[in-house]
This record gives structure tokens, sequence and C-alpha cells, in this order.
């Protein structure tokens, strides 16, 4: 009995011993040092943000013509100089825009249509509109729009079928350049296409006119709608769709009619008073983007509390030409951050002494910096600790969100600089990082598969749609458009 007993230990022993050393070989030893993160004040030209300039074209049934802004009639088809005209204007419109600019808005009058399809000529025109302008990379805000005087309710169809028409006629042409169309602006009416001084402004012919246009048009092209109380309107099987735009920005205390005096009261469809209007964009614009023009030299764009605002609103986007007089009070007043109070808002010194234009300019929509790593190991004991979670924090520091989808890696590159391993998020969605939001974005890989030896982590983000690089605000950006965030040794324990 005594010789089994200690037969069964002495197994029990051997057992175990192999056991330990068959962990001890498999336990793999991983050192982890995160690099250091700081914010710079560099500009990055990246996509679907920043300043645009505006141009218009005038369209009628026959070929462009140049000399009145419009286009000659030309009902043989014989469009040559028409073409040509149009093709000129193009040519040095296109070649003239800044090239700093990743935006530009297209206005599109189709005033000479009021009582009629739009043909083929008009449509062709169109097209090669939004053609010339996708080749230069920028992305298009677009708005069709009857006016450009203030007389919308002359010069505007006097049938909403007619409207309706429209959107369906051109629907066919902005689909097939979806790809380069940011957001379009309004429902084709009011002056200057901006929903106002219209026949078609009733709840019951924005909520006709927004569900035709978003039937008509595929689902991944923004819209938007001028004011809140619009936005309130709007279906709701269709208003996730719709953002807004907004040529007042901080014109008034109303922003030129897109408030009012009413505090927010069970009509959703009513203008609200300004505090409650930015409340209401600061949750919508999380969502879709927001822009316009920033006008008349008041003390609601004056600094400090136009930095407020801006953040408040989700503001992606601003004309580049208007207002002058207050785009040249920015350039001519110093950013300080202790003159921001904010929580959300970027309070890093390094923007201390540029311009608030500056500043504006680079926290227009999204500005994303890495602030932190970590590495730790995955308690899944059947791995034997081999699956490790790379932590990495991201804060935006821009006025707002981006809306299109950008995807996130981080690549460990060995001592050779050769990429040994890719990994891609746990779950992670950029739209969902808010401006003024940070989120802890995980990584988890198996580090069995790792060779022994040292390791570079750099995280990367790129638009899915285009493949460009998506750069961060680190001071710390490496070659390839990414952020070194950590420096990873593996090796056995044993």
């Amino acid at each position: 009995m005594r010789v089994l007993i200690i037969a069964a230990v002495t197994a029990a022993l051997v057992i175990a011993a192999a056991a330990c050393i068959y962990i001890g070989l498999n336990i793999i030893h991983i050192e982890y040092d995160s690099a250091e993160f700081s914010e710079s004040a560099k500009e990055f030209n990246n996509p679907y943000r920043g300043w645009y300039c505006l141009y218009g074209y005038r369209l009628t049934s026959g070929g462009y013509d140049a000399s009145s802004g419009g286009v000659t009639d030309n009902p043989d088809n014989s469009a040559t100089p028409a073409v040509s005209n149009l093709t000129s204007k193009l040519e040095l419109e296109t070649d003239r825009d800044p090239q700093s600019n990743r935006l530009v808005l297209v206005e599109i009058n189709l005033a000479a249509f009021r009582d009629s399809q739009i043909d083929g000529q008009g449509l062709a025109q169109i097209d090669t509109i939004l053609s010339a302008w996708e080749r230069t990379g920028k992305s298009i805000i677009l708005r069709f729009l009857y006016d450009w005087d203030g007389l919308a309710a002359q010069t505007e169809p006097d049938s909403i079928d007619t409207i309706m028409q429209h959107m369906r006629d051109t629907a066919d042409i902005v689909n097939r350049h979806s790809g380069s169309i940011y957001t379009m602006q309004g429902l084709f009416t009011g002056n200057c296409g901006e929903m106002t001084g219209s026949r078609y402004m009733s709840s019951d012919n924005i909520q006709t006119l927004a569900r035709c246009l978003a039937s008509s048009t595929l689902p991944s092209i923004k819209l938007a709608v001028r004011t809140p109380a619009q936005w309130r309107t709007i279906p709701q099987d269709c208003s996730y769709r719709f953002g807004l735009f907004n040529d007042g920005i901080t014109g008034s205390v109303y922003d030129l009619g897109t408030y009012s005096d009413r505090t927010v009261t069970s009509d959703y469809t009513s203008r609200w008073t300004r505090t409650d209007e930015l409340a209401f964009q600061n949750n919508l614009c999380r969502h879709a983007p927001n822009g316009g023009e920033a006008v008349i030299d008041n003390i609601y764009n004056d600094y400090p509390n136009v930095i407020t605002d801006l953040s408040t609103m989700g503001i992606s986007y601003l004309n580049s030409m208007h207002d002058a007089a207050v785009l040249n009070k920015w350039k001519s007043v110093t950013y300080n951050t202790v003159d921001i109070s904010e929580a959300d808002i970027d309070k890093n010194t390094v923007y201390n002494g540029i311009s608030v234009y500056d500043y504006i300019s680079l926290h227009l929509g999204y500005r994303y910096l890495v602030t932190g790593s970590s590495l730790e190991a995955v308690s899944f004991p059947r791995a034997l600790r081999k699956m490790r979670t790379l932590t990495v924090n991201i804060r935006n520091t821009g006025f707002a969100g981006c809306y299109n989808d950008f995807d996130l890696n981080v690549t460990l590159y060995n001592n050779e600089n050769t990429a040994a391993a890719v990994l891609t998020p746990d779950a992670f969605d950029m739209k969902g990082l808010a401006g003024g939001s940070c989120a802890n974005v995980t990584f988890t890989f198996d580090s069995s598969q790792l060779a022994d030896g040292a390791y570079t982590a750099v995280l990367t983000c790129t638009d899915r749609m285009t493949g460009e690089i998506i750069y961060f605000s680190n001071a710390n950006d490496s070659e390839n458009g990414g952020v070194m965030v950590g420096y990873i040794k593996k090796g056995h324990a044993w």
C-alpha cells in the first residue's frame, strides 16, 4: 500500500514538473514601452474638412455661354462652341482654386428649366461640371437652386411637382459622382438655395421635398437643410440622411433668421433661442456635418466666443472668401488658451501665439491626437497568456467628427523596418469620435505569432474609400503618416 502511495505521489510530481516545464517554455515574456506623445500646431491637408471656395453655373437648354454666365440656345445639339466655353471656364476655375482647399461649393442654377424637365443638354452640362471638379480630387458641396438674386418666388417652378421632377432628373448624374460629393445643400428652393423666401417652405412641402431627394439619391450621399427647425420637420424615415448648412453663422444673435426668441417647446418645427439651438446642433452634428459662411462683423464672431460656438455647432467647413471682414478680424487677433474656458475645447498651449484664423483652420472638422498607449496580457489560461491587448488612446481635438469611413490599424515593424504584423481594432468606428471626445481603441493579437525580438508599433488611419492617409496632429508622427505608439520586446520566460 505504501509503495502504491509513493508511486502515485511520484507520478503526480513528475506530471506537475512536466506541466511547469511545458508552461514555462510556452509563457511569452513581453516588455512594452509607450512612446511619448505631444501635440503639434502643424496644418494637415486632410479631406472632408476645412475651407472652400464657391463657383456657380447657370444652365439652359443648349450649351454653356461663359460670356453671359449661362448657356445659349443650341437646339440642334451642335454644342462645340458652348462646350468649349464651359470647358474653358471650368479649366480656369479648377486651376485657380487653392490647392490647400479639399472642399469646393458648386452651385448649379436650374432657373431656365422652371417650366420643364431638364433636357439632355442640361444634364450633360451638369455631368461636365461635376466631372471637372471630381478630377481635382476635391470633395464637392453641391447645391441646386433657381435663384442668385433673392427672387426665388419669381424664378422657382410654379409647381412643387416640377421641383421633384428636377430632383429625379439630376439624381442619376449625382449618384454617378457620389464618391466625390461631400454633401448636398438644400432642397433646390429658396433665395440663393438657402430655403428662405420660397413658396415651398411649409412643413408639408419640406417633408415632400426631403423624401423625394432622399429617395432619389444614394444613401451614401449626405444631405443638408438650412436650419435646425427645418431639420426637425423632416420625416424620421429619412432624417438620418440630413445635416445642416448655415450661411449666416454668427451673423447676429439669431444667425440671420436661423434662431428666434422662443424657448424649446413641443412644436419641434419652430425656431428656438440661440442657446437651445446650439445645444440641439451639438447633439445632431455628432452624426451629420455642419458648415457654411461666417458673416457680418459683430460680437457673435468676436474671439473667444466664436471658438466656443464653432465647436458647439460641430463646424466642419467654412467659406474662405466670405465674409472678408470677419475673416480678416480673425487673422488680426492672437489665440491664447487662457481665453478659453469650455472643457471640450483643445487648450494645448502649442497653439498660443497663432492667429484665431489659423486656430480655426486647424480645428475645422476632425483633428485626431494620440495621447497614450498600453499593453496588457489577456487572461485566457488555455492560451497560456499568449494574447495581448494594445490600447491606444485617441482624442479628437477638432470642432467636429468625420462622417466618412476611416480605418485604423497598427503595424508592428521589426528591426529591419519590415512589417511583421498588422493589427486591426477589436471593434471601433472612427465616425463615433465626435469633436472634443476621447476613445480607447483596443487591438488584441496573438503574441506567439511574433518572432522573438523588438518591434515598433505604428498607428495609421486611412480613408476607406480612397486609401488616403489621414494625418494625426502628433509631433511624433512617422514618415508614412502614422504615429509611433510604443515599443514591444518579445522573448520566452525560460
